[in-house]
């Protein structure tokens, strides 16, 4: 009874990975190539008096659970036009994460970052040849309205990958339990103590081939 309900937890599990893997695919945008900046070579005396200029100025761009859509985008170009540099406070991230913010949002924005605090605060500079774009959002990004959407499905995704690795763990457990004791269904009580016996022991490996069968329906729509 418990195996049937473990296996079934896990198809319906398996189906609802596929489903949003799918659902996922309709926010990808292709990237383009963006604002083409020429690198400046900051000397040690400007970059130390740009990251005290931005520390004391309240000037800033918030990240939320929406990641780096059109919008933050737009809103740095604003910064911008009376400011060199601008704060971009990313929460919630993962640990790590923030360099791939900082990675992103250049490519975007072609700002240059001189300095990254913690794991969620990015300074950009705007480089010294400034010049602000006719369209600010790029269209290589999510609107306000889809990156929501995404990062629904992202964490809805991310829970049923976490649910998945907690089942596939409580299956394994529930074989080796069967190879040391034997089916509880069919175990005789006097025999709790009788070492496994070569039966169950195949048993196992089976339903171990079994499992692993059922893992090839999910572990290609992993990314």
């Amino acid at each position: 009874m418990a195996e049937a309900l473990l296996f079934h937890n896990l198809r319906k599990a398996s189906a609802l990975n596929k489903f949003l893997s799918l659902r996922l695919k309709r926010y990808e945008v292709p990237k383009v190539q963006g604002p083409v900046v020429k690198p400046h070579e900051l000397t040690g005396e400007e970059r130390f008096y740009f990251k005290k200029m931005a520390q004391k100025r309240s000037n800033y761009v918030p990240i939320g659970r929406r990641g780096v859509f059109g919008g933050v985008i737009l809103n740095m170009h604003m910064h911008w036009k009376k400011h060199e540099t601008v704060k971009v406070f990313c929460k919630p991230s993962k640990p790590g994460q923030i360099h791939e913010f900082a990675e992103e949002i250049a490519r975007l924005s072609g700002g240059i970052p001189i300095q990254i605090i913690g794991d969620d605060t990015v300074i950009f500079y705007r480089g010294k040849n400034y010049v602000q774009p006719e369209i600010m959002s790029p269209i290589d990004t999510l609107s306000k309205k889809k990156a929501l959407e995404k990062s629904k499905y992202e964490q809805s995704l991310e829970s049923v990958r976490r649910f998945i690795a907690m089942a596939e763990k409580e299956l394994e457990l529930y074989y080796r339990h069967i190879a040391l004791y034997g089916d509880p269904n069919n175990r005789n009580p006097m025999s709790i103590m009788d070492n496994p016996s070569k039966v169950t022991k195949e048993s196992w490996k089976f339903k171990m081939v079994e499992r692993k069968s059922l893992d090839s329906t999910y572990d290609a729509l992993s990314p």
